[in-house]
């Protein structure tokens, strides 16, 4: 979800989050005909969309604002995976509100945000680099939207690594 930001003659920008811009091609904003762009997505209106592609090296996401689309992703999405599975995912961009992973495998992009990630890996930037191979347990599939949480699991096996203790027999229930 977003808001409309701009409007040219080839499409929209859309705001996703604070620093965060994606593109609509004027061919991925409707399946139907619209006479007036600036009347039906007026700058400010929420939208709701589905990424359709990431340009790494040019730094810009693609969308489609296509209802058609949405369906399609979001039964693909919900076939695929379940809330509360565990997955493995790839750290694909930090930012402040948080860690955006892409599952392993997969197209599906989901959001890691920074009120799920525990005080002790904070700042998410230390602990998180892009390219990094986590576990994580979907938190949520609802309305076009994949969010994640940590599984307990991953919490223990991540400390474990980041406790400097001198002597392993003196290991307290608190470093865990």
């Amino acid at each position: 979800m977003g808001f409309v930001k701009n409007i040219t003659h080839k499409g929209c920008f859309i705001s996703l989050s604070s620093g965060l811009d994606a593109y609509c091609l004027l061919r991925d904003i409707s399946g139907k005909f619209i006479k007036d762009i600036k009347k039906e997505f007026p700058i400010g209106k929420l939208v709701s969309g589905v990424i359709i592609s990431i340009d790494k090296k040019k730094k810009r996401i693609n969308i489609s604002l296509k209802k058609e689309k949405r369906k399609i992703h979001d039964n693909k999405l919900s076939r695929s995976f379940s809330v509360s599975q565990k997955i493995s995912a790839i750290v694909e961009s930090v930012r402040e509100y948080g860690v955006l992973c892409k599952i392993i495998n997969t197209n599906f992009i989901g959001l890691l945000h920074k009120n799920d990630i525990p005080e002790n890996y904070h700042p998410i930037k230390k602990f998180y680099k892009k390219g990094k191979r986590i576990k994580l347990e979907i938190s949520d599939l609802a309305l076009n939207k994949l969010s994640f949480r940590h599984t307990q699991l991953n919490f223990a096996l991540n400390l474990r690594e980041n406790v400097k203790i001198d002597d392993p027999f003196k290991i307290k229930l608190k470093d865990f």
